[in-house]
């Protein structure tokens, strides 16, 4: 499946040592790790010291990783916060794509589903004029994993157990462009154009 989204110019002690410690209950959802992204600066249009350049990385880097915890690994996000970093705009546009931008499409039939994370990549463009970043654009090419809750146990089954999974985790891809300007000191989502693709 393909699927296009044209982002508009809108608007990341333990138990024994102390009978105090709150033990996890059952039902409680796992705290889920954030995304490892590369985002290096791969082309400057104007000049950006290295200083600059770091810390922009830095900064795409955590955006996009917030971005893709909310919107596909963390089963807890509400789908109104599923684009954090988003600008109000953006946000408006990509709750109505959510198919694509987000895990919403993937729980078919309300079934929960587990998302993994395989790769994400995100390497920037940045205009800057004078020495100052004014614009960016982080080319997205995003791959995840996604199984029911029972395919994932199945996969770590012993060969020939007749809950063994025989299709697999299903994989998906995001590939495209997050438009992104400066607020303040950090850098916010203000328009994108990206296409999913399922195998």
């Amino acid at each position: 499946m393909s699927l296009v989204v044209a982002g508009a110019l809108a608007g990341c002690t333990s138990p024994a040592e102390s009978a105090d410690t709150p033990t996890p209950q059952s039902g409680e959802a796992a705290e889920v790790a954030a995304p490892e992204v590369s985002a290096p600066v791969t082309r400057v249009a104007g000049r950006l010291p290295d200083r600059d350049r770091l810390a922009l990385r830095r900064q795409v880097e955590e955006l996009v990783s917030r971005y893709v915890l909310a919107a596909f690994v963390d089963p807890a996000t509400a789908p109104a916060d599923r684009f954090p970093g988003f600008t109000e705009g953006a946000t408006r546009l990509a709750r109505t794509q959510g198919a694509v931008l987000s895990r919403a499409d993937l729980e078919e039939a309300g079934e929960p589903v587990v998302v993994q994370v395989v790769r994400v990549e995100a390497p920037v463009n940045v205009l800057a004029p004078r020495g100052r970043p004014a614009g960016a654009t982080a080319r997205l090419d995003l791959t995840l994993e996604v199984a029911s809750p029972e395919d994932d146990t199945a996969s770590a089954s012993a060969s020939g157990s007749p809950t063994a999974s025989t299709s697999g985790p299903e994989r998906v891809r995001l590939q495209g462009r997050l438009l992104l300007t400066p607020v303040g000191q950090s850098w916010r989502v203000f328009g994108f154009d990206v296409r999913r693709t399922d195998r």
